[in-house]
């Protein structure tokens, strides 16, 4: 063979192992008609990334959705990740291919740039392979495939510490804005509690990076370091930043989350034996349960192929489904413990003990204490997210330790010896937990602080099976270690690196296609959203279940089984219909929540022109008596509210109120006149009006951003447009700019003099024009300073 070419496999076969590895990993979805669909995939991140694609590919960029809660903002929702960079391959593939493509590239990127890291620690790269197979399919990492932000978000975590390295290292201002930029696509990915975190982290990985301090100036040093850092960062992600603190302010997070939300989804102490066996309580799709799980019985449908299993002491289905981060790397952290430590060890070791401390939220006082103290943690949810910081040490102490252990020849057998040891009874004493369970009670009481907590317990039918499979696997690696440290068989290392990586690559890929369920891709909505009326109720209803199709009038026509309908979260309200489309949205308007109080169901059903909705048979009998069935499926009704408002409306009456407070009084008073509308702020200029006079408002254009509509009377009048009310919106009445004024708490309305007129209502944020400046200007600095760099080198 070419030495050229042998230099080259030599040099990078690792890469390219990474990306068979991830191939292999996206085969059922990547060569077949599959898509994924578990949880938040398909019911939130699916259809609001299919409508930024769609808009993408159009030359347009996506700055509102007008689909849920009446219309919210897109890109101002850092959730949306907007400015991901991979979305650029939208741009060039259709969306199904794309949205694969823009999967596998994360889960490739984050295995390669976490061999990149473990190089730059001058591990050799058999153990760099293996902490980079650990982290790209570990549980924590690949079950957020069902969480689009946190799975791009967490893919940054190791670049962003490999270039921090080199800039510590080097000490390289040039770095250093290199470091500021991987930042920044971080924030733009999605998540900022993964971004805020893995900033935390890098202020002690300076001193593990350049030394302990030993006097002011590296202190002085440290400090200088991260104020640049942060104003970087700020300056590159303004137009990320900007339209998102206006969002905050406008939205239910403007204040902090009440203790209670902020704690749910807690990693408890039965969930903590997935580190030692994967899915001890089951796969997703077998422990789900509430409105998918009976649903998905109730139409006989499994994802994957295998009956629906009812646990009914299962505990609820944690926030990732799986933290199993692969038995080959539990051994060698385990093992690691009877190697030297060094510095990097310590701060690898700290990480995961604090991170797993604050993952279990209220199982520990440590998740309370930053609550209620550290600015910004108040602001976040469920505290499992932060076990990604915890699952990202432990591959790299793996990786370290493997390193150690091919260096060490037959220095630590002893010690290898007395931690496997360990680990095997470990899984022996897993191995008789479930039985043990099962002659007693269900729950298990442990007394925390001075609260009792109850920890349900529960194990999936096969798990004796799985701690047994994995167990066997453990101590096979065991007995492959200990013969290749006391061998002196010269090739025994490359046996022993090659075993570690088959061992845990297969078994890892396995995993995650049980925690990564697909369904066949024609079950999605391909159709654009169907109209906005009815895919307020319709795509708003929380399931996953085939129903019934609209066409572009708006009319119910047939059943079809082959849609597959978005949905939000919340019993009452999406079992209503009117809550929201295409799933759950984090930063709810609010003024949206403000009405969800006025009067449910009924005011608020007539506020949002919703005019079909989606019943079961139990929310039927209790809310849809008065409404008229147009079809039936299996225990759900589809009914039609045929006295909601229309989309865009002349109101007979119209009463101004000071403020948004007097118009939540008005509109529950129960005197309250439904045509009324009450407008926030009095207009001196404006005439009253006869209410008989003769009017007529029809939407001639309808897109995300922009609003037209064609509206003629014959005396002046408001107008109202049953779309959310927020900064941004601009309105122009034959071509005259005119105010939008907030009417009935959370729409819009403006003045229609008398005649016809075209009226444009259109979105142009000044808060993104500005950090869309601020940015460019920003990323162009940096760009330029990085090629003059390299020229001049």
């Amino acid at each position: 063979m070419n030495k050229k070419i042998t230099d080259h496999l030599q040099n990078y076969y690792p890469h390219y192992l990474l990306f068979v590895l991830a191939s292999i990993f996206f085969a059922p979805v990547l060569f077949t008609d599959q898509m994924y669909w578990y949880r938040d995939f398909s019911m939130f991140y699916y259809g609001d990334k299919k409508l930024f694609v769609d808009a993408l590919q159009q030359g347009h960029f996506l700055l509102w959705n007008p689909y849920k809660y009446c219309g919210v903002p897109y890109m101002a929702n850092i959730v949306m990740a907007s400015f991901n960079p991979l979305n650029l391959l939208f741009l060039v593939l259709p969306f199904h291919l794309g949205l694969k493509m823009f999967l596998m590239a994360h889960v490739y990127l984050a295995g390669a740039s976490m061999y990149w890291l473990l190089r730059l620690w001058k591990l050799e790269k058999i153990a760099a392979l293996v902490g980079g197979i650990g982290f790209m399919f570990g549980g924590t990492y690949i079950s957020n495939i069902s969480n689009l932000p946190y799975l791009t978000s967490f893919t940054w975590i190791p670049t962003v510490f490999a270039v921090f390295h080199i800039a510590v290292t080097r000490h390289s201002w040039v770095w250093l804005l290199g470091s500021a930029m991987t930042l920044a696509c971080q924030l733009f990915s999605g998540d900022p509690l993964t971004f805020l975190c893995t900033s935390v982290l890098l202020i002690p990985y300076f001193f593990i990076a350049t030394g302990l301090p030993k006097n002011s100036k590296l202190w002085l040093r440290s400090a200088i370091w991260s104020g640049t850092l942060v104003g970087m960062v700020a300056l590159l992600t303004a137009v990320q930043i900007l339209p998102t603190w206006e969002l905050m302010r406008e939205s239910t997070r403007h204040t902090r989350i009440d203790y209670t939300e902020a704690s749910s989804w807690s990693l408890s102490p039965v969930q903590l034996l997935q580190i030692l066996c994967p899915a001890l309580q089951g796969y997703p799709t077998e422990r789900w349960y509430g409105w998918i799980g009976n649903t998905l019985r109730s139409i006989h449908f499994s994802a994957t192929g295998t009956s629906i299993i009812d646990h009914p002491t299962a505990p609820d289905i944690p926030f990732f489904p799986s933290i199993f981060s692969g038995t080959v790397i539990l051994v060698l952290c385990a093992a690691g413990l009877f190697l030297p430590v060094t510095r990097l060890k310590w701060f690898l070791y700290a990480v995961v003990t604090f991170f797993t401390l604050i993952a279990m939220g209220f199982y520990t006082p440590l998740f309370y204490w930053l609550w209620n103290y550290v600015p910004l943690v108040e602001k976040f949810r469920y505290p499992m997210k932060y076990f990604i910081l915890a699952a990202f040490a432990m591959s790299a102490l793996a990786a370290w330790n493997f390193s150690q252990l091919l260096g060490s020849a037959g220095q630590y057998r002893r010690r290898i010896l007395i931690g496997s040891g360990i680990l095997l009874l470990a899984y022996l004493l897993l191995y008789l937990l479930p039985g043990w369970v099962a002659k007693n009670p269900r729950l298990i009481s442990i007394r925390l602080a001075a609260d009792q907590v109850q920890i349900p317990v529960s194990f999936a039918p096969d798990a004796l099976w799985r701690i047994v499979w994995h167990g066997g696997l453990a101590g096979l690696l065991v007995v492959i270690l200990w013969w290749c440290i006391t061998s002196n068989y010269c090739h025994a290392k490359k046996i022993w690196g090659m075993t570690a990586i088959l061992f845990l690559a297969v078994p890892m890929i396995r995993e995650g296609w049980h925690l990564s369920p697909t369904m066949p891709q024609k079950r999605y909505l391909e159709t654009s959203w169907l109209g906005k009326t009815i895919t307020d109720p319709l795509t708003r209803y929380h399931t996953v279940f085939s129903l019934f199709q609209v066409n572009e009038q708006e009319r119910f026509v047939q059943d079809d089984q082959d849609l597959f309908l978005y949905s939000g979260f919340g019993t009452r309200t999406a079992a209503l219909g009117y809550f929201q489309s295409s799933g759950y949205d984090a930063a709810i308007l609010s003024r949206w929540q403000q009405l969800d109080t006025v009067g449910f169901p009924f005011r608020m059903l007539y506020f949002s022109s919703t005019r079909y909705m989606v019943f079961d048979e139990q929310l039927y009998q209790q809310y849809g008596m008065n409404y008229p069935i147009l079809s039936r499926y299996d225990e759900y009704r589809v009914c039609e509210n045929p006295n909601c408002l229309d989309r865009v409306w002349f109101p007979p009456c119209v009463a101004y109120v000071p403020d948004l407070s007097e118009s939540m009084n008005q509109i529950q008073n129960p005197l309250f006149f439904e045509n009324t509308a009450y407008i926030e702020g009095f207009p001196p200029s404006f005439q009253e009006y006869a209410s008989s006079s003769q009017t007529s408002a029809k939407i001639i254009a309808y897109r995300p951003a922009e609003v037209i509509i064609e509206a003629q009377t014959q005396q002046a009048r408001w107008l109202v447009l049953t779309d959310a009310f927020y900064p941004g919106w601009q309105c122009e009445v034959s071509g005259h700019a005119t105010k939008i004024y907030p009417a009935n708490i959370l729409f819009r309305a403006v003045q229609i003099p008398a005649g016809k007129h075209q009226v444009r209502f259109f979105y142009k944020p000044v808060s993104f024009q500005i950090g869309w400046y601020i940015s460019l200007m920003s990323w162009s600095a940096a760009l330029a300073v990085i090629v003059l760099r390299r020229l001049s080198s």
